[in-house]
């Protein structure tokens, strides 16, 4: 779904949920990724609601990490972010009694170059917060107002359209003919 919406030739960092067909996208764009941590610290933490003592250290080595990255504040170098990385394995690397709690750890950890684009790039953010506020409204609208699963799928697709063209500071009626005669397939 991300490829159809965005197309094979849109640019810059895509900032994602960890969700799976954003890896599709990455293989087919070859743009950077940028995983969110929100996202991150949200499942460690509830780890540690279910996993106690190896959730928290989870959680507790996650939003130290995430902090450190943040304070770098988008100047550091790959030198730089391979020593946070292996910092944060390092951390990570204990024996859990947990298999959920390994598995996100296995699973984390292969995540590798999508954890911290963000640090050495000032463009990039290191959640998509801004994007999930940006399309709240979309969301509540088709929760509450469209009455088929076609007529919703049209709704999002054109809000989002509206979002991206006003966050490029762009006006839909001189871009939109544009858009319209252009072919994301």
């Amino acid at each position: 779904m991300p490829l159809e919406v965005l197309g094979k030739k849109h640019n810059g960092v895509d900032i994602r949920d960890r969700f799976s067909a954003y890896k599709t996208l990455a293989r087919k764009t070859g743009n950077p990724q940028q995983d969110c941590w929100t996202h991150i610290t949200n499942d460690s933490k509830e780890l540690a609601q279910f996993y106690k003592k190896e959730g928290k250290h989870i959680y507790r080595v996650l939003r130290k990490t995430y902090k450190r990255a943040k304070s770098f504040n988008h100047k550091e170098t790959d030198a730089d972010i391979e020593k946070l990385f292996r910092d944060m394995a390092d951390e990570l690397d204990i024996s859990y009694k947990s298999r959920h709690c390994h598995k996100f750890g296995v699973n984390l950890l292969k995540e590798k170059d999508n954890l911290f684009e963000f640090v050495k790039n000032p463009d990039v953010d290191g959640t998509n917060n801004a994007a999930e506020r940006a399309i709240r409204p979309a969301v509540i609208a088709r929760k509450i107002g469209s009455r088929s699963s076609g007529g919703a799928e049209t709704y999002e697709i054109l809000f989002s359209v509206l979002q991206t063209l006003h966050m490029n500071g762009q006006d839909l009626l001189v871009c939109g003919s544009e858009i319209l005669l252009t072919s994301h397939g």
